[in-house]
């Protein structure tokens, strides 16, 4: 089962919703493969949702280096991109890409 769109903390840690395409609206490579890109996370206790099946190609941030839940692509060009996960009680979905871009100097 999967969470809320949206995050309780700062850099989205806690997110274990079912969003699995970028900012830019590419889709993400799923957690336990390798292709097209190398994945180095292949830990599972450091996703919230335990297994490496079960966060499957969803956005996740699963040792909060980045500054917010993102993911691998299957764009061969793209490696990684972040995705717009607003923070939980926060402002509407538009306001939260601003916000968002904001916070990650864009």
């Amino acid at each position: 089962e999967y969470g809320p769109e949206c995050t309780n903390t700062s850099l989205g840690a806690d997110y274990y919703g079912n969003t699995s395409v970028t900012i830019t609206g590419k889709i993400c490579q799923h957690w336990a493969y390798d292709r097209p890109h190398q994945n180095s996370y292949k830990d599972a206790e450091k996703f919230p949702d335990k297994t490496l099946r079960d966060a499957a190609n969803h956005c996740r941030n699963p040792d909060s280096s980045r500054k917010a839940p993102w993911c691998y692509t299957i764009d061969e060009v793209v490696e990684w991109e972040y995705c717009n996960i607003p923070p939980c009680g926060g402002p509407g979905e538009l306001q939260s890409i601003v916000l968002f871009a904001d916070k990650l100097d864009l």
